[in-house]
């Protein structure tokens, strides 16, 4: 078996992971940045291949930049000319495989399955606003509803939400999941994330706060800032 360690082992492992392919190296040290990097040039880039690392090594950082790399490659146009609609599908399918992952209680905190999640959500051409509006009323609550201490899943949350507002798509001035949850919970943290909120979703240089709650009903009670 070839380790990957210094230049003068470069050329050796090129050769052999064009012959055997990635997966014996990935056994032996998946967090082997150069193994990763000469299996893309090598155009070893199968999402079978991606899949099986992130389900095998979940709290590793190369397995899910190597799955960065392949999905910046489909928006950009660099592995074939994606339309619109297959783009946005392949995001859908993308935080469908990362809600599988996070099935596992032990994936259940995995801040790089987090930030690879955060992302994600930031690509507009992989998720949409109705996607990004599940992530606010329905995956970041049932994480949290399982476990309120999880500051992944806080992380996440207020990542959602500076993303909504980023797209000009949230309107309301209140966390009211958050807030529902601070009347149930002791934690400290929770009511610091609830000051974070008043103070961004209240900012009078932010922009215009129009008169429609979370979920972008209106709103009589609330008013414009």
């Amino acid at each position: 078996m070839v380790s990957i360690r210094g230049s003068a082992r470069v050329r050796r492992a090129r050769e052999h992971i064009g012959e055997t392919g990635l997966e014996p190296i990935l056994q032996l040290n998946p967090a082997d940045y150069t193994a990763w990097e000469i299996a893309r040039e090598l155009g070893q880039e199968d999402w079978e291949t991606a899949d099986n690392a992130c389900r095998k090594f979940p709290k590793n950082y190369q397995v899910w930049q190597h799955r960065r790399v392949l999905l910046s490659k489909r928006v950009s146009g660099e592995e074939h000319q994606d339309s619109a609609t297959s783009t946005a599908l392949l995001g859908a399918q993308e935080l469908a495989f990362l809600d599988a992952l996070l099935e596992d209680p032990e994936n259940a905190k995995n801040y790089h399955l987090y930030s690879h999640r955060q992302w994600l959500i930031r690509q507009p051409q992989l998720v949409s606003e109705e996607l990004l509006w599940r992530e606010w009323n329905i995956t970041t609550p049932r994480q949290l509803g399982h476990d309120p201490l999880n500051n992944s899943a806080w992380q996440h949350r207020w990542a959602v939400l500076n993303e909504l507002r980023r797209r000009g798509c949230f309107q309301s001035d209140r966390d009211a999941f958050a807030e529902q949850l601070a009347q149930n919970t002791s934690w400290p943290p929770i009511p610091e994330y609830l000051r974070a909120c008043r103070a961004l979703l209240t900012d009078k240089d932010s922009g215009e706060q129009s008169s429609r709650d979370e979920t972008g009903e209106p709103n009589e009670t609330s008013s414009t800032i």
